[in-house]
């Protein structure tokens, strides 16, 4: 299972996909051999929902059926404090 981010709004040629096993890569459809990033972010969990922080560069957003939202910045790879759900996220 995957699912794909909205383009980001600063690099038009970057987009996010989530995965069922809970990680997340960061593509650009420049370079189609494989993902620039590949962000573990959510322990094996499926990702359920990505998106992109609309005014700040690199900053993306996930949600998973772990009950976690987590923001990310991909030039670091690193999660800000994570915020807990009540259920599953399937928006965000």
């Amino acid at each position: 299972i995957s699912l794909f981010s909205p383009f980001n709004p600063h690099k038009e040629y970057q987009f996010a996909a989530g995965y069922g096993n809970g990680t997340i890569n960061i593509w650009d459809i420049r370079q189609p051999k494989g993902p620039l990033q590949n962000i573990n972010a959510h322990l094996q969990k499926s990702v359920l929902c990505i998106d992109w922080h609309p005014e700040e560069k690199d900053i993306l957003i996930s949600g998973s059926n772990d009950r976690f939202i987590k923001v990310w910045n991909v030039s670091d790879q690193v999660a800000k404090s994570p915020l807990s759900a009540l259920q599953p996220l399937f928006q965000i």
